[in-house]
């Protein structure tokens, strides 16, 4: 593996970790919306699109990992 597969792999990381974070604190967020008895849409909508970017960044990570390993 390049050192430069190595270090888009490893920023790879970084970022979906931190999209992670991100998805923890949004469920967080609607569970405390909810138990307050309000709308909780707005971040249901922020979740789902969190929920894509994570899905988006982990194929491209395979696809990354799939050419390292060509």
């Amino acid at each position: 593996m390049t050192e430069l597969t190595e270090n888009r792999l490893g920023t790879l990381d970084h970022l979906i970790s931190e999209a992670e974070a991100r998805r923890i604190e949004q469920m967080l967020h609607i569970a405390s919306l909810l138990a307050e008895g309000e709308s909780a849409t707005e971040a249901e909508n922020d979740l789902r699109q969190i929920q894509d970017l994570l899905a988006r960044m982990r194929a491209q990570r395979r696809t990354e990992q799939i050419q390292a390993n060509i």
